[in-house]
């Protein structure tokens, strides 16, 4: 959402959408230091909201193009009269890494402090598909262990020739 966010303030879904538009053209237009821009054009790529033809290895000709209809839907979405724009008072770090647990309904957002709303109970989960015997729920496949934060990987020994 930030990425979006930022390309739709900075004015560079304007830029981009009618035409393509080279990476050094974008950075001197809206002042703006090449490689770190280029790095947000290339998570916008990944997300499939701008195409990027490359003819050189040189950065600054890179051409974008934002896909029909982005700077509008960006818009709709993030613009002043958006309901997104009430999800900071929501805590979604809470939810950091818990997608899977979420989609189970295992972990749930808990209401912002302002709503007076109350928090679902914790015994409160989605009821789980009707899933064919043969395949297993992806909640009970076990999963191997995670490395320990900082642990190398062990790595492929080489051969003296």
């Amino acid at each position: 959402m930030d990425v979006l966010e930022a390309s739709l303030g900075l004015g560079l879904l304007d830029a981009l959408e009618p035409g393509p538009v080279t990476l050094g053209e974008l950075a001197a237009r809206h002042r703006l230091v090449p490689v770190r821009l280029y790095k947000l054009l290339d998570c916008l790529e990944s997300l499939g909201l701008v195409r990027r033809e490359q003819p050189t290895d040189a950065l600054e000709s890179a051409r974008y193009q934002a896909v029909p209809g982005l700077r509008a839907a960006a818009q709709a979405v993030l613009g002043p009269q958006s309901l997104e724009k009430d999800r900071e008072r929501y805590a979604w770090h809470e939810l950091h890494g818990q997608l899977p647990q979420v989609l189970r309904g295992e972990r749930s957002m808990p209401p912002p402090p302002s709503t007076g709303l109350r928090a679902p109970p914790s015994r409160w989960r989605a009821s789980r598909p009707a899933w064919p015997r043969a395949c297993p729920h992806p909640g009970d496949v076990p999963r191997p262990p995670r490395p320990a934060l900082g642990a190398r990987r062990p790595r492929a020994r080489r051969r003296r020739g």
